[in-house]
Parts: C-alpha cells; sequence; structure tokens
C-alpha cells in the first residue's frame, strides 16, 4: 500500500519566498506610488526654498535624491524578498518622512537667514539630522528582510518580546527624573549629551507581540456572548488581555505622565484585536475603558493629587489653555499652536512660508501646526496683554 498523495505545500504555509504562479504582487504599483511621493517631496523642497530664500538653489533636490535613491533600494529588497508585502506601505512612509525631513529644513533655514548665517549643509541641523536617521533607519529595515527571511520566526520569541516591551516602557518611570524626564513626560533615557526614547522600541516589540497572540487567539476572541443594540460583545472570560494592556497604559499615564503615549499603547493592541476579530464590539469597550480610566485618573489628580496631580494639571491646560493662568506660561505651547492653525486657515500660508518658529517646540509634538499653519504672533494673546 502506498501513502495517499498529499497537495504540495504553498509558499505561505513552508515560509518560502518565492512567487505563487497567477497572484499579483503589486510591487508595480509600489513603485509608482513611490515615484510620485518622491515628486512631491522634492516639490515641496524646491516651494521651501523658493518662500525662503527667494530662489531655488541648483541643490534643493539633493535631500530628495538621497531619500529616493535609499527608498528605491528598500523597494528592491521588498519586491524580492517579501513580495507580498503591502504595497502602500513603502510610498506612505516614504511622503510623510520626506516632507517632515523638508519642514525640518525649512526651520534651519529660517534660523540661519535670522542669525545671518550661511545656509546649512545637508546634513546640518534639525533636517539634516532628520535626514541622516531616515538613511540609517532604511538601511537596517533593507537588512532585517534579508536576515528574517521567514517573518513566522519572529513567532518563536513573541512572549520574549511582549516582557522586552513592557520592560523598556517602564524603564523611564523608575528612573530619577533627572535621567528620564524631559517637559514634564518621563519617556526618555539621558546619559551625559545622550538621549534616547525606549518606548520607541517598545512599539515594535508590543506589536510583534499582539501579533502573534491574536493569530493565536482570533477564533476564541471571536467569540460572541450577548448581543447588545445590535452589537456582538465578547465573553467576559476574554478581557483579559484587554484588561492588562489597559492596566499597563493606565501605569504610563500615571508614572510617566504622558497621556499620548498611553492612548498609543492601548490604542494600538485595540485597533489590532479589531482588525483580526473584525468585531466592532473591541473598539467600544476599548474606547470606554481607556476614557472610563482617564476620566478617573482626572477626579483623583483633583482631590488626592500625588502621581495623579500632574496629569490633573495637563488636562487643565488642555481644557482651557487660553486661561490667565496658563495662557503665557504651561500652556504657551498649546495656545500659539492653534492660533497658527487658526491664522493659517484650511491651506496654511504655503511650504516655507509663515512664522512656525512662534511655537515654542514646533519641531517635535507641533509639527503639524508648523506646517498648517502662519504667523501667530498677530493674534497672540500676549498681544491683548501689551506683552508682544
Amino acid at each position: 500500500m502506498t501513502a495517499p498523495a498529499l497537495p504540495a505545500p504553498t509558499p505561505a504555509q513552508t515560509g518560502e519566498l518565492s512567487r505563487i504562479p497567477g497572484t499579483k504582487t503589486h510591487r508595480n504599483a509600489e513603485l509608482g506610488l513611490l515615484a510620485f511621493a518622491m515628486v512631491l517631496v522634492a516639490a515641496y523642497g524646491a516651494t521651501v526654498e523658493a518662500n525662503q530664500l527667494g530662489t531655488i538653489t541648483p541643490k534643493f533636490w539633493v535631500p530628495a535624491a538621497l531619500l529616493s535613491l535609499l527608498f528605491l533600494g528598500l523597494h528592491l529588497v521588498v519586491r524580492f524578498m517579501a513580495p507580498y508585502a503591502d504595497p502602500v506601505l513603502i510610498p506612505a512612509v516614504a511622503l510623510i518622512n520626506g516632507l517632515g525631513v523638508g519642514f525640518l529644513r525649512r526651520l534651519d533655514l529660517a534660523k540661519a537667514i535670522a542669525n545671518k548665517q550661511p545656509e546649512p549643509g545637508i546634513f546640518a541641523g534639525v533636517g539634516g539630522r532628520q535626514l541622516a536617521w531616515t538613511l540609517g533607519a532604511l538601511i537596517l529595515a533593507a537588512i532585517l528582510l534579508v536576515v528574517v527571511r521567514d517573518h513566522k520566526v519572529v513567532s518563536r520569541y513573541a512572549y520574549t518580546l511582549g516582557l522586552v516591551g513592557i520592560v523598556l516602557v517602564m524603564i523611564p518611570a523608575v528612573l530619577p527624573s533627572s535621567l528620564s524626564e524631559v517637559n514634564g513626560a518621563k519617556l526618555w533615557i539621558k546619559l551625559g549629551g545622550f538621549s534616547i526614547q525606549p518606548g520607541e522600541f517598545a512599539k515594535l516589540a508590543l506589536v510583534s507581540f499582539f501579533a502573534y497572540y491574536l493569530v493565536r487567539k482570533r477564533e476564541v476572541l471571536s467569540l460572541a456572548s450577548k448581543r447588545f443594540l445590535g452589537i456582538d460583545f465578547p465573553r467576559g472570560r476574554d478581557l483579559g488581555p484587554v484588561v492588562t494592556v489597559w492596566l499597563l497604559s493606565l501605569l504610563v499615564l500615571v508614572f510617566e505622565k504622558d497621556l499620548g503615549t498611553a492612548l498609543l499603547y492601548f490604542g494600538l493592541f485595540v485597533v489590532t484585536l479589531y482588525v483580526a476579530t473584525e468585531r466592532a464590539s473591541w473598539l467600544i469597550i476599548g474606547l470606554v475603558m481607556f476614557f472610563g480610566g482617564v476620566y478617573v485618573a482626572y477626579l483623583l489628580g483633583a482631590s488626592v493629587g500625588g502621581p495623579f496631580a500632574n496629569f490633573y494639571d495637563r488636562a487643565s491646560i488642555w481644557l482651557d489653555p487660553f486661561a490667565p493662568k496658563y495662557v503665557t506660561n504651561e500652556g504657551y505651547q498649546l495656545v500659539q499652536g492653534l492660533l497658527s492653525l487658526g491664522t493659517g486657515g484650511l491651506f496654511g500660508s504655503g511650504p516655507g512660508a509663515g512664522s512656525p518658529g512662534m511655537v515654542p517646540e514646533v519641531r517635535t509634538d507641533f509639527i503639524f501646526a508648523g506646517m498648517g499653519g502662519r504667523s501667530a504672533c498677530s493674534a497672540s494673546p500676549l498681544c491683548w496683554w501689551s506683552i508682544c
């Protein structure tokens, strides 16, 4: 007797990266989108120089060309190493990152003009530093794709990555403020002139763990318990992972004093959970849990203070940044960002125009206000008190 014939395994089952006959890879679409994105980045750089310098220098295209070359290299690696990858990801990253590099260079040009200094070099200033980091990241991404030929290998270390992610998130919380705090948020590790956010690496580790866990538990988490208002809600015993990540997010909120990071971690898990199960009930549960926890933390900060006091203060500034006690102090950054977007209108004042420098930390969390705004000084509340 002979063994029954079995169907040949597909590349997806064996982890091989060879193409499946008759299946489109969409790599040409990716290349076309990437070319379009880089044209927009080059046009943005030219407009920035025209508005800042009154002319377009012969080397306006250099940052866009460097980015194009490296992104093209990454595209070629993906074409051969991961032919079925999403064709939108690389062009989207190229466009957003390229515009960011162009905007930061716009800030460098404005600073050089204000200080009567020569035009900064391609790798000078915050724009040049961002460009250098981007190029390095693209090279590392390509190397990773070549080394890790089969993404399923990562699943072997899923729980280790989850633990590493949690440790990286909590390191700044246990460090002294002198080594971890910047502008009220404990998100950094600072040693001498070097600083880094371990949470940026934690995001990758936690996403890998979430993906593995949800693939293994997808069917269980998709089971419905009760139907309410036409929506199937999961069983109570399946809420354990959500509660765990919710508590981790609240710990970040309380001890690291940063609502945005807490929301990012929890939102990352809930959205991944929704993608895996296609149940809107998980989104509803996630939103209710997170904002319910935030509201309780706000109330505790108002009544008992302690570790919740900082969050209460920051939430109060967010609720009314124009209050006289905030507008020239803790709320100044937020007020200037709001006024910048307000005076810029729907389309802003154009690349390289306006006065984004009026927003103190425009190069970090308020880069959108700088790109979409105009001068904030003319409408600044400081002018209302004759301080401007």
